[in-house]
């Protein structure tokens, strides 16, 4: 046999085996960077004191975490993993008075660029605000009614 015709058959032994594939796919990922944490996306209610509550609806592809009226200053939150193709994506609807807004709190993006572990969305009376530190990094407008 030729050694080209030697090489096929040894990746193709080499690849199909699944406990060699896993190496490789750990590899890939590591290279990609992709984060291995823990993820904690919070919204918080930062709108004035009056009668009417913060209305959220968040979700994803698999998880939908339901609907839930938030009072001043209060923080729905949830955790989780990204996947290994670094595709999660949580979206949230929001209702307050006679506005409403729909937009992705976290996608690769914002995983790689824009959040450690912690991503907190400040929801206010002109709009929404974004940082990955409340306690040391003053939360951004991003987005608007």
């Amino acid at each position: 046999m030729s050694s080209s015709v030697l090489k096929t058959i040894f990746m193709v032994i080499l690849f199909s085996s699944s406990s060699l594939i896993l190496p490789f796919i750990q590899v890939v990922v590591a290279d990609r960077d992709l984060p291995i944490d823990r993820y904690t996306v919070h919204v918080i209610n930062n709108l004035p004191s009056n009668q009417f509550l913060l209305k959220i609806h968040c979700a994803s592809g698999d998880d939908d975490l339901g609907f839930h009226n938030l009072t001043v200053n209060q923080d729905f939150n949830w955790s989780f993993r990204v996947n290994i193709r670094g595709t999660t994506l949580f979206f949230c609807h929001f209702w307050w008075q006679n506005k409403d807004k729909a937009f992705e709190v976290f996608n690769n993006y914002i995983a790689t660029k824009t959040c450690r572990t912690n991503c907190y969305w400040l929801v206010r009376e002109d709009g929404f605000y974004f940082t990955d530190d409340i306690d040391k990094i003053p939360p951004q407008k991003v987005e608007f009614w």
